[in-house]
């Protein structure tokens, strides 16, 4: 009985340190960190509500990360003028026009998902607005509800990305 107890809390102890470090994935296809990008408002799956506070904490990220960043109410203009609303549903031919018309290269999407027992995960993903294709994806779940998930999602981002064009330039 004794070692099965230990087994389960050492499994646990595994399980548990897994979840607490945030995820980050680049493409092979991700070129530069100088890039002009666009943060679109978090998403949650509290009722469609918009989360500006988080969104806003990880563009003083991506800035840190050498990423010149979009006015968020000038991309609520051109998401105005194209009819589009936030709600995390984007197709491939608005992300285009939304590139060509804020002149950038990249559109970050944000979510937020609250689930039972005061978990929290939270998902960013970078697209290519010319082809569409995710270039970096990033993600964190944690057990408890917390303000510090953002900075920990971008501080993994930042030492991802910077680790990424270490290992490129002694490749």
């Amino acid at each position: 009985m004794k070692s099965y107890l230990i087994s389960a809390c050492f499994l646990l102890t595994i399980f548990s340190s897994c979840a607490s470090k945030p995820r980050v994935m680049i493409s092979k296809n991700f070129k530069t960190n100088r890039a002009k990008i666009a943060i679109l408002p978090f998403t949650t799956n509290i009722q469609k509500e918009i989360n500006y506070s988080e969104s806003d904490k990880f563009t003083g990220y991506c800035m840190e990360m050498g990423f010149t960043v979009v006015e968020r109410k000038k991309i609520q203009t051109i998401l105005n003028e194209l009819e589009l609303e936030l709600n995390g549903i984007i197709k491939s031919t608005d992300i285009n026009k939304i590139g060509k018309i804020l002149d950038i290269d990249m559109i970050i999407f944000g979510h937020i998902l609250y689930g039972k027992s005061n978990s929290v995960t939270q998902t960013i993903r970078f697209v290519d607005v010319q082809t569409g294709e995710v270039l970096i994806s990033a993600s964190y779940e944690t057990d408890k509800q917390t303000n510090k998930i953002t900075k920990k999602m971008g501080k993994a981002v930042y030492d991802r990305i910077k680790l990424f064009f270490e290992l490129k330039r002694t490749s």
